[in-house]
């Protein structure tokens, strides 16, 4: 497992906690306003006061009609900014009020009012259009491509942009992966190309041959990652030593079309084998999907030769979970370095995420149904009649018989968001080891819901074992319960030490739900912290609340135990039926 693959999963699952984007389909519609504020009172500027107000309410209904679909930005006419709009987009001087959507001049102002129904139906065409993110490398130029030591070499990079959108990217270039140029390009149109160009020294650079690599970075999901990178050779010679041979045959690279296939998709590998030596080399290319032979190819390279070769691999028949494809070179006589005829690529399969779609038979549960089912799991997490006497006892030891609103209030919130912090933590924890050990997967799903059968059973009074944990909690609210900070451990390790309710609910979201974990677990998380805003309000009375609580509590003990045991039940039947 590669170490940015660990990084990323953790940025991913961090990032959903502070943001929540519900994507669609297409982009977010981009509106200019370049506006101009006349003078309400002065003689004869009426009427262009009276146009700025229309438009600028046009303007800001739209804005507040279609939410985050809608970007808008408004830029003083007269300004700096709006002196390069002008020029940009080849205005006049009397055309203050004007409105461009997604880089094009809809609307001229001046004196004119805007069409408002026109205006919305311009943005429901874009909005409306399915975009096409495909930005590929076409060339690169050497010149020369042999140098000798101490020259310059001219590198020149063209880039297409094959979609439908207008892009801005990044284009990085390498020698034998080592950066040595970066370039920004912005607005380059559908179905045209840059070149992008500079002169390299060789200067400091030993005798032999080196892989040039450029790959070209939109920050988009685009249709098709392989034409993203190229891969060139180089040769620097040193113009003082005699001729010599030499073999090594080279895997620069395996790029797959996606990391991520869901479960009966077909995906495009491509490998890019490179001859380094300085003969031509015949050699069998061996490649191995978990170690078993996919197939053999026998190839024939030129010095400094790059040569691709492309695979398909249909997923109908595996099961989900991260898959390791290999490519391996035999050596040929003589090969002077073997550490480069083997590569490794990861391809992750994921079961199809639940469909609203009637002909979907794999999965029942749609979209809307997920949220709900991760935000009753958060409640009922929450559920404990443990957890109210556990506060009952907080708030009457720090603040006494009389609990102002406030006070009770913000120490209860404090004690829920260490509670549910450390629900987040175990459901990021249970997505990493899915992330590590993907095979053992349906292992973990019934060891979890076995040990949720067992507790559900204790629960209903059935099975009886003890829980030490009173104690450990006695020892630690006596020591941590007069801070802030100190509370907010009781609320983190109250969540592992909770007698009433084993914190193993977090455990089945993070297996029913993982291609969509982030977003579950923040709706799980805002479950679990809904309980805790219900008893901050009524922390006046919560001791009073917990005294009924603790009469009841073998209902609610039994409530919480049928209700584990089901979601039990459940996640094994899905195990079983549904994801195998």
């Amino acid at each position: 497992m590669r170490k940015e693959t660990v990084v990323c999963y953790f940025l991913l699952l961090m990032g959903m906690f502070l943001f929540v984007n519900i994507g669609c389909s297409a982009e977010a519609v981009y509106i200019e306003f370049l506006y101009y504020e006349p003078c309400s009172e002065c003689p004869g500027m009426e009427d262009y006061y009276y146009v700025y107000l229309h438009n600028s309410a046009v303007v800001l209904n739209i804005e507040i009609d279609y939410g985050e679909k809608v970007i808008v930005e408004r830029i003083k006419f007269y300004s700096k900014e709006g002196t390069q709009k002008i020029e940009q987009y080849n205005l006049t001087r009397g055309d203050w009020n004007t409105i461009i959507v997604n880089r094009e001049v809809i609307f001229l102002g001046g004196d004119k009012y805007v069409n408002e129904t026109y205006l919305r139906e311009v943005i429901d065409f874009y909005l409306s259009q399915t975009y096409i993110h495909d930005i590929a490398i076409t060339d690169v130029t050497l010149t020369p491509s042999t140098a000798f030591i101490g020259e310059q070499v001219d590198i020149n990079i063209t880039v297409k942009n094959e979609g439908n959108y207008t892009e801005s990217f990044n284009v990085t270039i390498c020698i034998d992966s080592n950066p040595i140029k970066s370039f920004s390009a912005a607005d380059l149109e559908p179905n045209q190309q840059i070149t992008l160009g500079f002169r390299w020294n060789v200067t400091e650079m030993p005798e032999g041959n080196y892989t040039l690599s450029a790959q070209a970075y939109s920050g988009q999901d685009e249709i098709d990652n392989t034409n993203n990178f190229y891969f060139t050779s180089l040769e620097v010679k040193n113009p003082f030593t005699s001729p010599s041979t030499n073999s090594d045959i080279a895997i620069i690279n395996i790029i797959p079309e996606k990391s991520v296939v869901y479960l009966g998709e077909k995906i495009n590998l491509t490998i890019y084998v490179k001859n380094n030596g300085t003969e031509v080399e015949s050699f069998v290319l061996k490649t191995y999907f978990n170690e078993s032979l996919m197939e053999n190819k026998t190839l024939v390279l030129t010095p400094n030769e790059i040569q691709t070769v492309h695979l398909t691999w249909d997923t109908h028949n595996v099961s989900g979970g991260i898959y390791i494809f290999k490519a391996i070179v035999e050596p040929v006589e003589n090969e002077v370095n073997l550490l480069n005829n083997e590569y490794i690529c990861l391809v992750k399969v994921r079961i199809p995420p639940p469909s609203t779609s009637p002909t979907d038979s794999r999965v029942s549960l749609t979209f809307v149904g997920i949220l709900m089912w991760a935000f009753s799991l958060g409640f009922f997490e929450t559920f404990s009649p443990c957890l109210v006497i556990m506060l009952s006892f907080i708030l009457g030891y720090t603040l006494g018989d009389k609990i102002r609103f406030k006070d009770g209030f913000v120490k209860v919130m404090i004690f829920g968001i260490g509670f549910v912090f450390a629900s987040a933590v175990l459901g990021i924890a249970f997505g990493v080891i899915f992330l590590f050990m993907p095979n053992f997967q349906h292992i973990i799903m019934l060891s979890v819901c076995v040990f949720a059968i067992l507790f559900g059973l204790n629960l209903l009074g059935l099975l009886k074992f003890s829980l030490q944990t009173k104690p450990i909690l006695n020892k630690l609210t006596n020591k941590y319960v007069f801070r802030s900070v100190g509370i907010f451990l009781l609320g983190f390790i109250f969540y592992f030490l909770d007698p009433c309710i084993a914190p193993i609910f977090v455990s089945m979201t993070s297996i029913l739900f993982e291609d969509i974990l982030p977003l579950v677990l923040v709706i799980f998380c805002i479950g679990a912290l809904i309980p805790f805003f219900g008893i901050g309000i009524f922390a006046g009375s919560v001791s009073k609340l917990s005294r009924k609580v603790y009469k009841h509590r073998f209902v609610m003990r039994g409530l919480s135990g049928a209700i584990l045991i089901g979601y039990a039940l459940y996640l094994m039947f899905y195990s079983v039926f549904v994801q195998l």
